[in-house]
């Protein structure tokens, strides 16, 4: 059994051939392995088939890749879009993982360490609504690979990644998605003062700490527009 696609593979290569065709920036949910690889497989045809452009198209989720494809999003220059609330052996994952997808599959699950060593750009979200959309819960999985409490030992613990490709993926490369980084996403003479300021340095922190650092100020385009008492500002 190899899972259903919502939509088929013939329909989907002649949806994004035409979509690329006319310049969208195509965004697809792919959790799957065979899902994935369809996706890359259409994105693939369409570069082909379609002028040389900066297409910046992504696939989202990623709960399986196979083993071949990993490297394709680098060849591709397609955007790996991961959830890392999923990055721990939560209850339903482990009722899924092994008994279901066996042993060689279930050890290729949110892969976003060996995706981002391929050298693929990587982004980061929350699949809101999902249990958080606190970036520091997600970060804090990525990085250690157990549950929030510590109460399990890393799961996949290869698939850790560390503090500064995650914060890459929930600034510079996400605005880079979007096409804003021209004017946010990292600290720059001439960009949006869009910024917080946290009460400690993640880089300090212990990885199983970081859920609990605090946002103490709140800027937008250099306003604040959050403070926490705790913050004296004058």
């Amino acid at each position: 059994y190899y899972g259903q696609l919502y939509v088929e593979r013939n329909q989907l290569i002649e949806l994004i051939v035409r979509l690329d065709e006319e310049g969208f920036q195509i965004h697809t949910h792919s959790f799957g392995d065979r899902a994935v690889q369809t996706v890359l497989d259409a994105l693939e045809i369409a570069s082909d088939k379609n002028e040389s452009r900066d297409r910046r198209h992504q696939i989202a989720h990623l709960q399986i890749i196979d083993a071949k494809d990993v490297p394709r999003f680098r060849e591709l220059g397609i955007v790996a879009d991961f959830q890392p609330l999923w990055a721990w052996a939560d209850p339903d994952t482990l009722v899924t993982s092994e008994p279901i997808l066996g042993p060689e599959r279930s050890r290729r699950q949110v892969q976003i360490a060996s995706v981002a060593n391929s050298g693929a750009t990587i982004v980061a979200g929350s699949d809101w609504p999902s249990e958080s959309m606190n970036p520091l819960v997600a970060i804090q999985i990525a990085v250690t690979r157990r549950p929030l409490d510590g109460s399990m030992p890393a799961w996949l613990p290869d698939e850790r990644v560390d503090l500064e490709t995650m914060l890459a993926a929930y600034t510079i490369n996400g605005a880079w998605l979007a096409r804003e980084d021209k004017i946010n996403g990292s600290i720059e003479v001439g960009k949006a003062a869009d910024l917080i300021v946290l009460d400690q340095n993640l880089f300090d922190v212990d990885p199983m700490n970081i859920k609990d650092v605090s946002v103490l100020l709140t800027m937008l385009d250099g306003e604040p527009v959050y403070r926490d008492p705790r913050l004296a500002w004058h």
